[in-house]
C-alpha cells in the first residue's frame, strides 16, 4: 500500500476570555478531521480542565508544554494549575491506519493560571495597635490616635504577590471619625476590602506646666502646676537667667523659656502654656535683683515666728498664724535709715499670703524680702489644738507610767535585798 505522506495546515487556536469554543481541524484530502475544544483559556491555581476531542479516525496526541511549572497536561488531556504564569501547550494529533501515520494535525494553546487570593498577610498603620489583632481573615479594625496626629501611613501587604492593593499610603486626618478602604483584588479579578476606622481623639484642655526652673536658682514657692506665680532673688552681678519649662502634655505649645536679661530692681518674666484646644494658662516669675546698698539690717515678727532666722542676704521667710491674726506686728530696721515700705499685710485670708517689705537705699537702690504667711482656717486651728492636747495628755501618761513602772521595780529590787539578808542571817 503506497504510503501517503499528507501536510496538514497549521491552525493557532485564538482563546477567548472565559471560553474558548471548538476548533476543528481538517487534513487537505478531506478524509482526516478532528475537532478540539476546551472550556475556557484561563483556570485558577490546582483548577483542571480537558481538552477533548472528536473524530471518527484512530489518532494518538502528543503535548508539549512551554513552561511545565506553570500546568501539567495528562495523556488523557487534563490540564491542572501549578502556579501562577502563562504558557503554551503544542499539540500534535497523528493519525494513524494500523500502525502508519497517515496524517498529523498541530496546534498551540496558549493558558493563563491565575489565583482567587486576594487577602492580606498584614496591615498595619504605623506604630498603632489595631482592634482587633489583625487577622487575615477579619475585615473590619480600627484605631485611637492623638489629636496632635495629622497624617497617617497605611500600609499593606497581600498573600499573594500577584494581588494587587490599593488604598494604602499617606492619609490626611480629620476631627473625630475617619472611614478607609483598603482592596486587594486577585489576579483572577477577585476583590476583598479591608475596612479602616481611624478615630482622632479630642483636643486635650491640659495648660499646665509639668514643671518650671530658673538654672541655678530655687523658686519661692516650690513649684506646683497649680500655683501660678513665683519670685527669687538674684544677685547685681548676674545679668541674665535662664528659664527652663515643660507642659503635661507634651503637644501644648510653652511660651516664655529660654535666656532673658535681667533688668536691675524688680521685673518679672511670663511662661504661657498654650493647651491642644487652645486654653492658656500663665505661670509668673517675679525676679528681684539687688543692687547698691540697701538692705535690711534686723527683722522681727512680734505676734508671730519665723521658721529661720533673719540674714540680710536671705530674702524669704515663712511663718504660719492663727485664725483670729489679721496683721503681721513687724519690727523692721533698715542698715542705713534706709526706706521701708511694707506690703500685703492688711487683713491677711485663710490660706497663703504673700507679704514684701521693700528697702529703698539713698542710691535709690532697691531689695525687696519676702514673708510668706499661712493663716490657718478655725477648723484647722481646732483641730491642730485637739491634738496637741491629745499629744500631751499622751506624753503625761507615759511619764506617769514610767514612773510607776520605777517605783515597781525599786520595790521588787528592796524585797529581795530583805530576802537575802534574811537568809544570810538564817545561816549564821
Amino acid at each position: 500500500m503506497k504510503r501517503i505522506i499528507l501536510f496538514i495546515n497549521v491552525f493557532i487556536i485564538l482563546l477567548m476570555p472565559n471560553v474558548v469554543m471548538a476548533k476543528k481541524l481538517t487534513c487537505n484530502n478531506g478524509e482526516y478531521s478532528i475537532s478540539l475544544e476546551v472550556e475556557k483559556d484561563t483556570i485558577n491555581i490546582y483548577e483542571s480542565q480537558t481538552i477533548k476531542y472528536d473524530s471518527d479516525k484512530s489518532y494518538k496526541v502528543d503535548y508539549t508544554i512551554e513552561d511545565a511549572s506553570v500546568i501539567s497536561v495528562s495523556n488523557e488531556g487534563v490540564i491542572r494549575g501549578l502556579k501562577e504564569g502563562n504558557t503554551t501547550v503544542y499539540i500534535l494529533v497523528s493519525f494513524y491506519n494500523g500502525e502508519t501515520i497517515e496524517a498529523t494535525c498541530k496546534a498551540n494553546l496558549s493558558i493563563a493560571v491565575v489565583s482567587n487570593d486576594s487577602s492580606l498577610k498584614s496591615l498595619t498603620v504605623d506604630e498603632y495597635e489595631l482592634k482587633p489583632e489583625f487577622n487575615s481573615a477579619k475585615l473590619e479594625y480600627e484605631i485611637t490616635i492623638p489629636y496632635s496626629i495629622e497624617k497617617i501611613n497605611i500600609d499593606a501587604v497581600p498573600n499573594n504577590d500577584n494581588a494587587k492593593v490599593t488604598g494604602i499610603g499617606r492619609k490626611y486626618i480629620t476631627d473625630g471619625e475617619n472611614k478607609f478602604d483598603v482592596s486587594v483584588i486577585a489576579s483572577d479579578g477577585t476583590e476583598t476590602v479591608y475596612k479602616l476606622v481611624v478615630n482622632r481623639e479630642e483636643p486635650s484642655d491640659d495648660s499646665t506646666l509639668k514643671f518650671l526652673s530658673v538654672d541655678g536658682f530655687v523658686l519661692t514657692p516650690k513649684f506646683d502646676p497649680k500655683t501660678y506665680k513665683y519670685s527669687f532673688h538674684i544677685d547685681k552681678d548676674v545679668e541674665s537667667i535662664v528659664i527652663r519649662a515643660e507642659g503635661n502634655n507634651s503637644n501644648s505649645i510653652v511660651q516664655g523659656t529660654g535666656t532673658f536679661y535681667v533688668p536691675s530692681g524688680e521685673s518679672s518674666r511670663v511662661v504661657k502654656v498654650i493647651a491642644e484646644n487652645k486654653t492658656e494658662t500663665k505661670y509668673e516669675i517675679v525676679i528681684n535683683k539687688n543692687l547698691g546698698s540697701s538692705s535690711l539690717g534686723s527683722l522681727k515678727v512680734n505676734n508671730a515666728e519665723l521658721t529661720e532666722p533673719f540674714s540680710a542676704d536671705k530674702y524669704v521667710y515663712y511663718t504660719t498664724v492663727g485664725s483670729e491674726i489679721n496683721k503681721l506686728d513687724i519690727d523692721a530696721k533698715s542698715l542705713d535709715n534706709d526706706q521701708i515700705e511694707i506690703m500685703g499685710n492688711e487683713l491677711l485670708k485663710t490660706g497663703e499670703n504673700d507679704i514684701i517689705l521693700r528697702v529703698t537705699g539713698k542710691d535709690k537702690s532697691t531689695t525687696t524680702y519676702k514673708i510668706v504667711v499661712t493663716k490657718l482656717a478655725k477648723e484647722e486651728e481646732e483641730k491642730i489644738e485637739k491634738n496637741n492636747k491629745l499629744l500631751k495628755i499622751l506624753f503625761i501618761v507615759f511619764i506617769v507610767t514610767i514612773i510607776l513602772m520605777g517605783c515597781a521595780i525599786g520595790l521588787f529590787l528592796k524585797r529581795n535585798i530583805k530576802r537575802k539578808r534574811k537568809k544570810n542571817v538564817k545561816l549564821k
